[in-house]
C-alpha cells in the first residue's frame, strides 16, 4: 500500500484524504475506523475484559453427568457438610440405627433404571448429527468486552490452557460495528482455558492494563522507604549518569593528581 502511495503521488502535493484513499484502495481494507480514531479523534484505546462465562455440552447421560456432579461435590463440599463433619462426631441415627428411614440411604446422584429410560427416550428424539455432538468435548467461553476508552481497536486475546500452553487469537475491529461500547464474543476451544489476557504484547496502545486479564491479576509494583531530610542551599545534587561514569574512570598514572 505504501509503495502504491509513493507511485501515485510522487512529485505531487497529496492531502491527508489522498493518503487515506490510496491506502484503502491498495490494501482493499476499509480503514475508516482507523483514520477517524487516530487522526481526527482524541479518544484513547482501553478495552476491558469484563467477565468470562464457561459452557460445555451436556450429554444428558446420567452415568456421565452424575459422576461429574459427584466429583464437583467432593472437590468443594458445602460449609454445612464441613461443619457437621468437624463438630458432630456421631449422629443420633448412628447411635440408634432403628431411626433410619429411606432418605438416610438415598443417593440422589445414583443412576437408576428410570434415569436410563429417560436418557434412551431423549436419544430417540435427536438426529444422527445431534447425537455426535453429545460426545463433543469442546469448551465454549463467552467473553464480555467493554470499550472504556472510546477508540475502537482489534481485540488480541491470549489464552492459557490447563496444560500451560498458550494460543493467541486476533478478532478484527469489525466486532464493534453494531455496538462500539459493549460486545460479547464466543470462543470455542478443544482444551480448557484457565486465563484470558487482552493485548499481551501491548500492540494496541491500551492505556489501562489492569482490566485486560480474567481472572484479574494484581498489579506488580515496588515502593521504597523514604525518610525526609533537610537539604541545605549549598548541598550538591547527585551526579547524572555521564558524570558518574567519568568520575569512575581510572586516571592515567603519573598525572600528579
Amino acid at each position: 500500500a505504501f509503495k502504491m502511495y509513493s507511485t501515485r503521488w510522487a512529485y505531487k502535493h497529496p492531502q491527508p484524504a489522498d493518503f487515506f484513499r490510496t491506502m484503502e484502495d491498495a490494501s482493499a481494507v476499509d480503514l475508516d475506523w482507523f483514520w477517524r480514531g487516530w487522526f481526527y479523534g482524541t479518544e484513547r484505546s482501553d478495552i476491558s475484559l469484563e467477565s468470562v462465562k464457561s459452557y460445555s455440552v451436556s450429554t444428558k447421560n446420567p452415568q456421565v453427568e452424575n459422576a461429574r456432579l459427584q466429583q464437583l461435590q467432593a472437590a468443594a463440599p458445602s460449609i454445612s457438610t464441613q461443619r457437621n463433619a468437624q463438630d458432630i462426631k456421631q449422629t443420633l441415627v448412628d447411635e440408634k440405627p432403628e431411626l433410619k428411614d429411606f432418605y438416610n440411604g438415598f443417593d440422589p446422584l445414583a443412576v437408576t433404571a428410570a434415569d436410563q429410560q429417560r436418557y434412551t427416550a431423549y436419544l430417540g428424539t435427536l438426529a444422527p448429527e445431534q447425537r455426535q455432538r453429545l460426545g463433543d468435548t469442546q469448551n465454549f467461553y463467552e467473553l464480555s468486552l467493554r470499550n472504556v476508552g472510546g477508540l475502537v481497536m482489534p481485540v488480541i486475546i491470549q489464552m492459557t490452557y490447563a496444560d500451560n500452553s498458550q494460543e493467541t487469537q486476533i478478532i478484527p475491529v469489525e466486532i464493534w460495528r453494531k455496538n462500539n461500547e459493549k460486545v460479547s464474543k464466543i470462543i470455542v476451544t478443544k482444551k480448557p482455558v484457565i486465563s484470558f489476557v487482552i493485548d499481551p504484547l501491548q500492540q494496541t496502545a491500551d492505556t489501562d492494563l489492569s482490566n485486560n486479564s480474567f481472572p484479574r491479576q494484581p498489579a506488580a509494583s515496588r515502593f521504597e522507604l523514604y525518610q525526609q531530610q533537610s537539604v541545605g542551599n549549598n548541598a550538591s545534587q547527585a551526579p547524572n549518569p555521564m558524570q558518574q561514569t567519568k568520575n569512575q574512570e581510572v586516571k592515567p598514572s603519573g598525572s600528579g593528581q
